[in-house]
């Protein structure tokens, strides 16, 4: 519909019930419930849209200058399957509902800036190596391991001229925390332009768990 009030050659586009295709795997196939844009020679605004990912959601808004080829995006997540964010590997160890909200900024095709954060609800970790291998009073505690916690920050660029990081994603104040006490994560993960990692993480276990395996390593040498 023409919308004069807002400037000549100034359209609102109402989308519903579409489908939306992209080369990402996290967003690849999604079914659109509905979004509005407002298009004019000067600029086009994405003012609402919600894209349904199968479980959960995702609500994005955001706009692009055709003359600067500058754009905006505010991304945010609701009970969205973590899957959708993890390599194949840690799709089999990571389980849960992933909320979060992500702004970005950039031109053409290449991404200027990205902060945000990102909270994992219902977690689960399962068969982490070294620690789901631990026995304790005829149990494995950590073979799956509920999580009460588990949070971070994000931001982009990350520059490090010390360390040769340049354009690199930033973890930051990352909190996990296992609903029983057994296990706990915090620090920062550095992913580099070439998906190296890097940061530090320090990783806390429970008393009881430290004072058995102490007695076990004790018990080898006396």
């Amino acid at each position: 519909t023409p919308q004069a009030k807002l400037g000549s050659n100034t359209w609102q586009i109402n989308l519903e019930n579409g489908r939306f295709h992209t080369p990402f795997t996290y967003l690849r196939d999604t079914s659109i419930k509905n979004a509005t844009v407002i298009a004019s020679p000067k600029e086009i605004t994405l003012t609402e849209s919600r894209l349904l990912l199968s479980p959960g959601e995702l609500r994005a808004r955001g706009s692009y200058n055709p003359k600067t080829k500058r754009w905006s995006a505010v991304l945010r997540s609701n009970k969205a399957n973590v899957a959708r964010i993890l390599n194949p590997e840690w799709q089999k160890r990571l389980h849960g509902e992933l909320y979060g909200e992500l702004e970005l900024t950039g031109k053409q095709q290449k991404l200027a800036r990205g902060a945000g954060y990102l909270s994992l609800q219902k977690g689960v970790l399962e068969g982490l190596p070294i620690l789901s291998d631990l026995q304790f009073h005829g149990t494995m505690p950590y073979r799956s391991i509920p999580l009460e916690r588990a949070e971070c920050r994000l931001s982009y660029p990350y520059n490090d001229t010390s360390h040769n990081i340049r354009n690199a994603w930033l973890f930051d104040q990352i909190d996990l925390r296992a609903a029983n006490a057994l296990l706990l994560v915090k620090g920062r993960v550095i992913v580099g332009e070439d998906k190296s990692l890097g940061g530090t993480l320090t990783i806390g276990v429970g008393a009881g768990i430290v004072y058995y395996v102490l007695a076990l390593l004790l018990n080898m040498f006396i």
